[in-house]
């Protein structure tokens, strides 16, 4: 599954490949994965910035009344948090 994670701050899309993922019956095991994926190659692209980009994204995504956007971005920014306690780049 190729999903592409916005180029610039003003690109909404990306996600749409994820969302198709998360409707999917899939366990919960490969859906992590994807999000620590997404986690790691929002931080090699925004650096210490990726948490507050994801949340910004899911904020913007709640506003839209877009809730299942809003919580894969609340999860990859929980991921980029996580992941950058672990591994400051």
């Amino acid at each position: 599954m190729n999903i592409s994670l916005p180029k610039t701050n003003s690109e909404a899309g990306g996600l749409k490949s994820l969302k198709r993922f998360v409707r999917m019956e899939s366990d919960d095991a490969e859906h992590d994965q994807e999000v620590l994926e997404l986690a790691n190659r929002l931080i090699a692209q925004y650096g210490e910035r990726a948490m507050t980009y994801a949340k910004y994204q899911s904020l913007k995504a709640a506003h839209r009344d877009e809730k299942l956007t809003m919580e894969i971005w609340y999860r990859i920014a929980d991921a980029a948090d996580r992941i950058w306690k672990v591994e400051p780049v």
